[in-house]
């Protein structure tokens, strides 16, 4: 079995081999608040505001922060849903939320509401994340931020080790949870692209 220094030592060299412009996430899904690290933070409690769970992710890539996410740390609705932290309701299975900003149609935002990647409802009650190279707990994943050459590499060495090739389902909103909740449904890679929120990270109100 592997040593958290063994883990942080692979992220270092990940870091190193692939030239990566921002730290590799170390994410943890937490069945309980005792199961999150000593020392995290909770946006809600010790910031005072909340946070949208790609701006938590961003906290610990670019300032190595760990960053516990619970329900209550949240303001985005997607993760919460995804990750099982409430029932979705019958408004957002509807296809509500979808056709008012992405889906055409109300069957089509319906029928892309059905298909969201979700955990069991309960189950967890957070998500941790801390930089992949100073960690100080045992991931659930690890999630690379890469550009398209970066990603070539890491396919190659996937390729090269068994043959194997990974297969995702690209969405161009909810970058959080496409790339981590399927990873934890499958235990195979996933890729996706940055969505929206993601990309405007800089910019994003912070809500008290």
């Amino acid at each position: 079995m592997l040593s958290l220094s063994d883990l942080n030592g692979f992220g270092e060299e990940i870091e190193r081999r692939v030239l990566l412009r921002n730290i590799s996430d170390r994410n943890q899904v937490a069945e309980n608040e005792k199961d999150i690290p000593a020392g995290a933070i909770r946006p809600k409690r010790d910031l005072g505001f909340h946070l949208a769970l790609c701006q938590a992710f961003a906290m610990s890539r670019r300032e190595k922060k760990t960053v516990a996410m619970l329900k209550e740390d949240q303001w985005c609705y997607l993760p919460v849903i995804s990750f099982g932290f409430a029932e979705p309701p019958d408004f957002f299975l509807e296809g509500n939320t979808f056709v008012k900003f992405s889906v055409g149609n109300l069957k089509a935002a319906a029928d892309l509401a059905s298909a969201l990647p979700r955990l069991e409802p309960g189950k967890y009650v957070g998500v941790v994340s801390a930089p992949l190279s100073r960690a100080a707990f045992e991931p659930d994943m690890v999630v690379i931020y890469c550009n398209t050459n970066q990603l070539r590499c890491l396919l190659s060495a996937l390729k090269y080790k068994d043959g194997y090739l990974v297969k995702s389902t690209l969405d161009p909103g909810g970058a959080c949870f496409q790339a981590t909740v399927p990873v934890m449904q499958t235990g195979e890679c996933q890729v996706t692209v940055p969505c929206g929120g993601d990309r405007a990270m800089p910019w994003l109100r912070m809500t008290r």
